[in-house]
């Protein structure tokens, strides 16, 4: 038996309501979760919530309300939006569990989409379809989604590179261990303490780590790209913090003939994490060869 018009009318607008309504699960649940990660470095460094989460919850917002107001372009980028996130994302947050959900928050997305496109078509633009009739609405929706798939393009280059702060070593990255072991800058049992890289799309563009044994400074444009420094053949370091959030601050360690500065990131104090231990394993060595 067919259905009349008014049924398959309540069918899509469900079906957009459900989808409007998993989008404002996902931008609360996104905030909640950023707002931690600013404060908890496991949360920022393994799952990827820190600051920058706060702007895709604005856009997650805007997106949302754009599908509840019935808008396709709003359903269709909600939907792109999510997916393409949760492959750039794939490597480091998504266990079966974030699969699972993944899936079932695009089936949601996929309905509102369809039902969004349904519903325009059967109504021609009349009372019945979209709610936003003002083309000043329509046209900044339309804005909005070119936006924010732009910002995703940005922030799936930002995601695709090194992080832009200080890492304790047992959250490095496995394919980062691999290029150190792979390239002998770190010996078999030795083990990473502090770990910065001023890459934007690479991490061989620059990084730089101390061990329990050494310290290691590696540039891509270097003539000799890197430089292991054992502990017993430093002089002096010297730190230099920088005052403001867009800076890094500055690593100097002098040797018997010469010195080598580096950058350190300031974000979340990272610095200080950096020269504070790094001096501390250094004037240990210097104690235990003295003895």
């Amino acid at each position: 038996m067919d259905k009349s018009l008014d049924e398959i009318l309540i069918h899509e607008k469900n079906h957009i309501f459900n989808a409007a309504l998993v989008g404002a699960f996902y931008t609360i649940l996104t905030l909640l979760l950023s707002i931690i990660g600013i404060f908890n470095e496991e949360i920022r460094v393994k799952h990827g919530f820190d600051a920058w989460g706060l702007i895709d919850v604005a856009i997650l917002a805007a997106l949302t309300y754009g599908v509840y107001k019935r808008n396709r372009y709003s359903a269709l980028s909600l939907l792109l939006y999510f997916i393409i996130g949760k492959i750039v994302s794939f490597n480091t947050n998504s266990g079966f569990y974030g699969i699972l959900f993944g899936i079932i928050f695009s089936y949601f997305y996929f309905q509102g989409v369809r039902a969004c496109f349904h519903l325009h078509k059967l109504t021609n633009n009349k009372e019945e379809g979209e709610r936003t009739k003002s083309w000043k609405y329509k046209i900044g929706f339309f804005i909005l989604s070119i936006l924010s798939l732009g910002f995703l393009i940005f922030m799936t280059l930002v995601a695709l590179g090194p992080k832009e702060e200080v890492l304790s070593g047992i959250y490095l990255d496995k394919k980062y261990k691999k290029f150190l072991k792979e390239n002998k800058l770190i010996n078999s049992g030795e083990e990473i303490e502090y770990w910065y890289s001023d890459g934007f799309t690479d991490f061989k563009d620059g990084f730089y780590f101390f061990t329990n044994e050494k310290v290691v400074l590696y540039k891509n444009n270097w003539e000799e790209k890197s430089i292991l420094i054992p502990y017993l053949s430093i002089q002096n370091i010297e730190f230099e913090k920088q005052a403001s959030y867009y800076e890094d601050s500055k690593i100097t360690i002098t040797m018997d003939d010469s010195y080598v500065t580096f950058p350190v990131s300031s974000t979340g104090d990272g610095d200080e994490k950096f020269i504070k231990r790094l001096l501390q394993i250094w004037k240990r060595k210097i104690k235990e060869e003295e003895k």
